[in-house]
């Protein structure tokens, strides 16, 4: 299990550098408890802060690792406004859940405005969504009923029209239907919320480990290297190489032992 100590820092630390590539967030409460704020570790600062939330009750282990709790009624982590949003024309959102039960008004996951925007939630239903509203209207996606246990979810925007959702690693839902917004305004479009719609009171009832959002459509071997790797460990350090050198072979500068002499270009 990673840790804050033991996470990349950048792309070239990274075990898994292509998942780096256009990240502008990932909030991993796997990696440990901080309090009130949840850590951007993507490098951008992108924090978020835990409202209508109690960090004493609500920082739990589940799974093995630690996670955050939403009691569906006022629980959300605000970001803000994520810059680096503005003006992309792809986008990815991901995260792992578990749901406790399917008839809970809420969503499980993440909005980046009620118009011209995206939304991926686990809904009332038993059904996983991933939409987008534009200009007040709206095409949606589901695929999967309830089940209670860990699922990792991820929608992606090509920045033609088709959003692919899947879970677990797998794409369940493709369409090219609705009209998408071509790129993300510098305004409104730029706020990102986990646990919450911005513009609806609908509030997630379950917990997170891990939330990634990226300003382009990851490839399908992507979403399956995050879901395999897990909360955190997509985020580990590669591994260092270390060479060393036989014994028996002369080195350059190395003291030869006097009763061996040099015949023929060959050590005798």
């Amino acid at each position: 299990m990673q840790t804050f100590g033991t996470i990349a820092q950048n792309a070239s630390e990274a075990a898994y550098p292509h998942l780096w590539k256009g990240l502008v967030g990932a909030w991993v409460p796997s990696l440990g408890v901080t309090g009130d704020t949840l850590r951007d570790v993507s490098g951008h600062g992108n924090n978020g802060t835990l409202t209508g939330m109690d960090p004493a009750t609500d920082w739990q282990v589940d799974g093995g690792g630690w996670c955050l709790d939403f009691d569906g009624s006022n629980d959300y982590v605000s970001v803000g406004n994520v810059d680096e949003l503005n003006g992309t024309d792809e986008l990815t959102i991901a995260y792992w859940c578990r749901k406790p039960s399917a008839g809970t008004i809420a969503t499980c996951g993440s909005q980046l405005a009620r118009n011209n925007g995206f939304w991926l939630s686990w809904y009332s239903d038993g059904n996983i969504y991933w939409g987008t509203h534009n200009a007040g209207g709206g095409t949606r996606w589901k695929s999967l009923a309830y089940q209670d246990k860990w699922f990792h979810i991820c929608g992606t925007y090509n920045g033609t029209a088709v959003l692919q959702l899947y879970v677990n690693g797998r794409v369940r839902s493709t369409s090219g239907s609705g009209t998408p917004p071509a790129t993300l305004s510098a305004t409104a479009a730029t706020q990102f919320r986990v646990g919450s719609l911005l513009a609806e009171s609908l509030y997630t009832t379950g917990k997170l480990s891990g939330v990634t959002l990226h300003n382009r459509a990851l490839a399908p071997a992507e979403v399956a290297t995050l879901y395999q790797a897990g909360p955190g460990d997509w985020l580990k350090r590669k591994r260092r190489r270390v060479y060393s050198i036989p014994s028996g072979v002369v080195v350059y500068g190395q003291r030869i032992p006097r009763h061996r002499t040099i015949l023929g270009g060959g050590l005798r």
